[in-house]
């Protein structure tokens, strides 16, 4: 997708080269906060930590702090609540009937979600992220960073809550983006190498389809997904309204996506490796899959770098609003909504939407650089430059 000339001109673009790697450590960082040694982004001690001040000045960069678990450490509870569950495992292999390993079944299930320690850390973790925080416990305990962003209204870490926030934002972003990708390049493709009708009546239809504003048909669905008996529909399917949220913003973005495309394909279609293609005998379908996508994925990836920071300011300003991410999930929209909450004309505590803001900020900067040294390098008519 990238030739040899083309990251030569990116690597020259130190802007966009730049960006390209402070995003490339933003999504590491993101996928491996787990493991950071930061304070709990849920847990916060109401009367003693609450909207304390950043400390920039931090004397050592590992300092113990309480967790949640006065009585006894995390790595004892942790180890009492693996051996409880080993016992329990035990049992259900030595069940006589299958009712009675169902019955242990559910008990296991409901202290994995009531017992597990792990929970008091992060909200209900995932597998992957459950071994994420072994790996942290084993590496650094209860040890963590000081506040160096403060503490909001409840006592929680502000910097541990923006690296947890960035999972949610990155991922809706990319996922988000990667739908509208699938979607739009199949549509806008299928509709420039059909011609005639078919691109005429497709093409109407995505123009009947910007007329309508995106912002209350989001608002509706999200309502609809809010509601009691959906909510017991996506239980029983397993299905996680966050998810659902990622698929339905991308499902919004793609129509200028599939013009982007048609566009390419209407000029492409016309070119000597087609009209050879199609005299050789190659199906339609295999010209336009092998033949004429591989040749748009330049402009294709220009544009979902600049589909991405659209998606996440999307999202953010969803989840301002309190129509996006819930608690306890978060995201930085809801930070920043959480911060401008306790603004107040007696006293600002302006760390709490500073930084979820200026994270964002600097996020969405580096993926218009990076779109544009993609465009400038992908481009044909600078070859020669």
């Amino acid at each position: 997708m990238l030739g040899q000339d083309a990251f030569s001109r990116l690597k020259k673009n130190r802007w966009a080269w730049n960006s390209g790697i402070l995003l490339l450590a933003l999504l590491v960082i993101a996928f491996m906060t787990p493991v950071l040694p930061l304070q709990s982004p849920i847990h916060g001690d109401l009367q003693d930590r609450r909207f304390e001040s950043p400390n920039f000045r931090v004397q050592r960069l590992i300092q113990t702090t309480d967790l949640g678990f006065p009585d006894d450490s995390l790595r004892a509870a942790f180890r009492q609540y693996q051996e409880q569950l080993s016992a329990l495992d035990e049992r259900v292999a030595q069940a006589d009937s299958n009712t009675d390993r169902e019955a242990l079944i559910q008990e296991r299930r409901r202290m994995a979600e009531t017992l597990n320690p792990l929970n008091k850390l992060w909200h209900h973790p995932s597998a992957t992220t459950q071994l994420l925080l072994r790996t942290r416990l084993l590496l650094f305990g209860e040890s963590c960073l000081p506040s160096i962003f403060g503490c909001d209204d409840q006592g929680r870490d502000v910097l541990a809550r923006v690296f947890w926030g960035s999972r949610v934002s990155l991922t809706v972003g990319l996922v988000a983006a990667l739908v509208s990708l699938l979607i739009g390049v199949t549509y806008g493709a299928v509709a420039g190498f059909a011609g005639g009708w078919v691109d005429s009546l497709m093409m109407r239809l995505v123009d009947t389809l910007y007329s309508i504003p995106f912002i209350f048909v989001v608002i509706f669905l999200i309502t609809l997904l809010d509601a009691e008996e959906w909510k017991n529909t996506l239980a029983t399917w397993n299905i996680d309204r966050t998810a659902i949220f990622y698929v339905m913003i991308g499902a919004i973005y793609w129509l200028t996506m599939a013009r982007v495309v048609r566009g390419q394909v209407l000029s492409l279609k016309t070119e000597s490796f087609v009209e050879a293609a199609t005299a050789i005998g190659f199906p339609r379908r295999r010209i336009l899959f092998l033949h004429l996508l591989p040749n748009t994925m330049g402009v294709v990836l220009v544009y979902l770098t600049l589909t991405i920071p659209s998606v996440i300011l999307f999202e953010a300003f969803l989840s301002f609003l309190g129509m996006g991410v819930s608690p306890p999930d978060v995201s930085w929209g809801l930070l920043v909504n959480e911060g401008l909450q306790v603004i107040t004309p007696i006293e600002t505590k302006w760390w709490i939407a500073a930084f979820p803001s200026l994270v964002m900020s600097v996020t969405l900067l580096a993926l218009n650089f990076l779109g544009d040294g993609l465009r400038d390098a992908l481009d044909p008519k600078l070859k020669g430059r």
